[in-house]
């Protein structure tokens, strides 16, 4: 007989069975919740999207909060919580180069690994395009100064 199908006074008597079965065996029930996330990948997924649908506030407060510099990157960089938000103040929240606000990227020395600064996407990717070379992103400006080529000439 499926969950679905129970009675209501079932439902409860195989709730508390559950806790106690979780509480004389702590520990098996994520082992055996790993082993069916494993075995049933497709049920598992339609299991996690209707629970995000049934829960679509929690989720989008989440994904705000997720959409800030997520704190398991700042290890990667070697530095702290602290040292990031004290860098994105002295930055009034914006990027380095262009002065967007928004999310920003670590930016980095990829040969140091000392942190730089914070940046958008864009010129994160700009510089990282531009092999982080300084004659390049000269030459660049430069171009940039002078209009392009002119191509109108024959």
């Amino acid at each position: 007989m499926a969950y679905a199908d129970l009675t209501e006074a079932q439902k409860q008597r195989q709730r508390e069975a559950c806790r106690r079965w979780r509480a004389a065996h702590p520990g098996k029930q994520y082992e055996a919740c790993r082993r069916w996330d494993l075995a049933n990948p497709d049920r598992k997924r339609a299991l996690v999207r209707k629970h995000q649908e049934k829960n679509k506030v929690r989720y989008a407060a989440l994904a705000r909060e997720k959409r800030k510099q997520p704190d398991y990157l700042l290890p990667k960089y070697g530095i702290t919580r602290f040292e990031y938000d004290t860098m994105r103040a002295q930055q009034a929240g914006a990027c380095a180069i262009c002065g967007k606000e928004g999310k920003l990227c670590i930016d980095h020395c990829h040969e140091s690994k000392k942190v730089r600064g914070l940046l958008c996407r864009n010129c994160n990717s700009a510089l990282g395009l531009l092999n982080e070379d300084f004659s390049t992103a000269i030459r660049a400006a430069n171009y940039l100064l002078k209009g392009g080529l002119d191509v109108s000439r024959g």
